[in-house]
């Protein structure tokens, strides 16, 4: 089995040191990882597709996608992921409990008891994917330029009759920065992507 950890950052020292305290803490013995720099300003999602490509290249049998600003501290986090998705061939994504905007990731705190929980909808600042998910549904839509491509991605994921889980008793802490505390720039970018979302989904 390979797992391969990949990040988007626009700081390689910052994604660089995400990255490592993940594989260090992964619980597998040997797990590389890619970093992508968000050299020319274009966000998330295009230097996440980037970093999956690449890391695609590895033929990993799983992926996982933090965001550069997560700190994790638990030890065997990643093959605890892992193997809550082996547990059912329909599993295709999960994502932990952890500090985001989705219900009921958000709710969720260190020491949970073990528990797995088919969900709607998953925060990518922290997602372990099947590599036959990647396969069947390809890559991010970079349409989205920063923000939607994960809530997006869950829908086709779902779509194609795949299940979401919420891996409760893994626990990511994710320090991300308010929206209004975020450069204009990037404030734009948020609006582009919720008025894209709304128009495809109908929400």
């Amino acid at each position: 089995m390979k797992v391969i950890i990949t990040t988007a950052t626009t700081d390689i020292k910052i994604g660089t040191k995400a990255c490592n305290t993940a594989r260090e803490l992964s619980g597998f013995d040997n797990t590389p990882f890619v970093v992508s720099v968000d050299i020319d300003g274009v966000g998330s999602t295009k230097t996440g597709n980037k970093a999956w490509k690449d890391a695609l290249a590895y033929n990993p049998d799983f992926l996982c996608y933090i965001n550069d600003d997560v700190e994790i501290n638990q030890q065997g986090w990643l093959k605890r992921m892992v193997e809550a998705l082996e547990t059912s061939d329909k599993y295709g994504l999960a994502s932990p409990s952890g500090n985001c905007w989705t219900e009921p990731l958000r709710s969720g705190n260190p020491g949970m008891s073990p528990g797995i929980q088919i969900v709607n909808m998953l925060s990518f600042f922290c997602v372990v994917i099947k590599r036959d998910v990647l396969e069947q549904i390809g890559l991010l839509d970079e349409e989205f330029i920063h923000f939607g491509s994960d809530s997006d991605y869950c829908n086709r994921a779902i779509r194609a009759g795949w299940k979401c889980i919420w891996v409760r008793d893994v626990y990511v802490q994710h320090d991300f920065t308010p929206y209004e505390d975020r450069p204009e720039k990037v404030k734009r970018w948020k609006d582009h992507d919720t008025r894209l979302y709304k128009e495809m989904y109908n929400t």
